[in-house]
């Protein structure tokens, strides 16, 4: 190492090269201090050679067309990290900073350079220019085409040819359009046979000279003319079909084009009839008759010329005599049974009106049918029908009579009773029901409102709830009967519920301290069915008939229980025993505190730590210290002072927190803080350490 520089905390130097190391010896002549003299860190310098700084430019494309983009792209030599460029055109800034300038504005002659400013380290010849790039701008002819047609005004369907003329087209290409959409080819022409009026054809023409101008090239537009190709139709429709035989009848035709100087030949089965006219009136037609019309156009674009109408067949109806005959579905009857009178038409047609009649007098709505519950004897049932058919006789027609023949009714009845109630759940009751005038009855039991039971005349259930509801259905066998089917009375049943005895039992303190008082209570589920309690200690019988159990003398480990017995009620699991509840009493345990110094005697302005050391203080006990009698410190087990003087005295009071601790809270020794003389007459050096 070679010593440079002068005394000073400064060194400079001008000619550093790659690689030179410098620090620096620092040496005190005073003080305590050790590591004397001391040398510092090593500093290695980092010496850059000069770079010489440059940029090249080139286009993508040149000589150009006027409007041509063209992008110029600068390379850098030595530019650095992060080069700043400066386009410049005609010696004019533009661009922005970046390696590449784009323009489509380019004129001839013009003149672009790039001025790069380099951020390498130690640049030479920074900011740099570029060589120049001169644009050479080529002249531009004018591109246009021009369309014909071969034909316009025309029917549908005509094909017709367009042909495009260019100019400066050089080998063109060419888009067809129709109405805006390509169509065609590439070709000079296009054709077309299915135009419609007001079509309008374009075509997009593209030279294939360089530079030049107007392409692609729009042609002129040619709108079309084109006449719709009417099919001739005729449809014929009669002012009736079905008729009746002599009715007249008038047949109408509808062309579709009536402006064409229609002629109309009308033709029955074949022959020609009528005249020429759009209508056509016979009133002698005979069932299957062919009637048509043939339609002739003598102007206009048209197709399908003659036509012939489509063919009406003639459906003429013989005459149809009515009549109508009813019957009853039950006669004789009981008062009170239902009868369901059955209408059956004669050339009723499709939707024939009934009206019915009771003693001569309209019942019940128009249907093939006709019912009543009321009937009384000697009623007497008709029926009138209008048909709907086509060409009825004898039309509305009244129906035979019915006369009502009703019979006596005897009373049906049924009374139920149980042989057991006011039960406990489970028990098996049987009810019996006691039918009148019930023939050879069925039975239907239910069981609050909904079907149990079979077809018998007792009903049994072990299932029963409280206030389930029994009643019974008879339907009589007997004719003629009334109150059939018969409702008995209803038996509501009393169900006493089966409850199990369960007895719980809890201490009011567990686990204890020896010599607490403890009193166990238990609970009951059912408590209104006169219990009896018997408590048990290690299984032998302890206190009285209550339902709690006091002891003051538990021992660890003691096991207590209750059996409990009730005397009425419908209950189960009887006796029934508690749950065993183990008794944990702990024992007592001395609480006491010593503490000691980590230092004493001391120096003035010594730190001193003391530490407590408890008996039985549990898992979280509480420090309280005190210096002279007066807190301080914080909940810890140690305390730490550096202002104690001479004579101080410093205890703890700790607070257990174990189970069942008998001189709770405990103060510890005290400890009495001293200087020693030697000590407090010790250098200032030795005493601060």
């Amino acid at each position: 190492m070679v010593q440079t520089g002068v005394n000073s905390n400064t060194y400079t130097n001008t000619s550093f090269v790659n690689g030179d190391v410098v620090a620096c010896v620092l040496t005190f002549n005073a003080g305590c201090v050790s590591n004397n003299p001391a040398t510092s860190n090593n500093v290695v310098m980092t010496v850059n050679p000069d770079l010489p700084v440059s940029v090249s430019i080139s286009a993508d494309n040149n000589p150009i067309c006027a409007g041509t983009n063209v992008t110029f792209t600068a390379v850098p030599t030595n530019g650095g990290a992060a080069p700043v460029y400066q386009w410049k055109r005609n010696g004019v800034n533009v661009g922005a900073n970046a390696t590449t300038y784009s323009s489509s504005t380019l004129a001839n002659g013009d003149i672009i350079t790039c001025v790069m400013t380099s951020n390498a380290t130690c640049p030479t010849g920074n900011p740099a220019t570029s060589n120049s790039v001169v644009i050479v701008v080529t002249a531009q002819p004018t591109a246009s085409v021009a369309i014909v047609a071969d034909n316009n005004s025309i029917c549908a369907g005509t094909n017709v040819t367009f042909t495009a003329t260019p100019t400066n087209g050089g080998t063109p290409t060419y888009q067809w359009k129709l109405n805006g959409v390509n169509v065609g080819s590439n070709s000079a022409t296009y054709s077309n046979n299915t135009l419609a009026n007001g079509d309008n054809i374009t075509c997009i023409m593209t030279s294939s000279l360089g530079c030049v101008t107007g392409s692609p090239a729009t042609s002129n537009q040619i709108t079309m003319t084109v006449n719709a190709i009417s099919a001739i139709v005729l449809n014929i429709s009669p002012s009736a079909n079905p008729i009746c035989a002599g009715t007249s009848v008038t047949f109408t035709g509808t062309p579709a084009n009536a402006a064409f100087l229609p002629v109309y030949q009308w033709t029955l089965n074949g022959a020609n009839v009528g005249v020429n006219s759009n209508t056509y009136t016979n009133t002698s037609f005979v069932n299957g008759d062919v009637v048509a019309c043939v339609l002739t156009f003598n102007a206009g674009c048209v197709s399908n010329n003659p036509a012939t109408s489509n063919n009406v067949v003639m459906t003429v109806n013989p005459d149809l005599p009515v009549s109508v005959s009813i019957s009853a579905n039950n006669n004789p009857i009981c008062a009170g049974t239902n009868v369901t009178f059955t209408a059956v038409p004669t050339n009723g047609g499709a939707a024939p009106v009934y009206q019915w009649k009771r003693n001569g007098v309209n019942v019940g709505a128009n249907a093939t049918t006709y019912s009543n519950s009321t009937l009384a004897n000697g009623d007497i049932i008709t029926c009138v029908m209008t048909s709907n058919a086509t060409c009825p006789t004898g039309n509305p027609a009244t129906s035979n009579q019915v006369v009502i023949t009703v019979t006596a009714q005897p009373t049906a009845s049924v009374a139920i009773v149980a042989d057991n109630n006011s039960i406990c759940a489970g028990t098996n009751v049987t009810f019996t029901a006691t039918p009148t005038n019930g023939g050879t009855p069925t039975y239907q039991w239910k069981l609050n409102g909904v079907n149990v039971g079979s077809n018998s005349a007792t009903y049994s259930n072990n299932t029963l709830a409280n206030g389930d509801n029994i009643t019974c259905i008879m339907t009589s066998s007997l004719g003629c009967v009334t109150g059939s089917p018969a409702t008995s009375n209803q038996v509501t049943m009393t169900v006493n519920a089966i409850n199990p005895v369960v007895i719980n039992i809890s201490p009011s303190a567990n686990p204890i301290c020896a010599g607490t008082s403890v009193t166990f209570t238990g609970t009951p589920a059912n408590a209104a069915f006169l219990p009896v309690y018997q408590w048990t200690l290690n299984g032998a019988n302890v206190g009285v008939n209550s339902n709690t159990y006091t002891n003051t003398s538990f021992v660890n480990g003691d096991v207590v229980a209750c059996v409990l017995t009730f005397n009425a009620g419908c209950v189960s699991n009887n006796p029934a025993t508690s749950n065993n509840v183990v008794m944990t009493v702990n024992p007592d345990l001395p609480v006491s505190v010593s503490i000691s110094a980590d230092n004493n005697p001391i120096c003035a302005s010594t730190n001193v730590t003391f530490t407590a050391t408890p008996t039985n203080g549990g898992a979280a006990p509480v420090y309280q210290w005190k210096k002279n009698g007066v807190n301080v410190g914080v909940n810890a087990n140690t305390y730490s002072s550096s202002t104690l003087a001479n004579g101080d005295i410093i205890t703890c009071v700790m607070t257990s927190n174990a189970t069942c601790p008998t001189g709770n809270p405990a103060t510890s020794n005290q400890v009495n803080l001293y200087y020693d003389f030697l000590v407090r007459m010790c250098y200032w050096q030795s005493c601060h350490k």
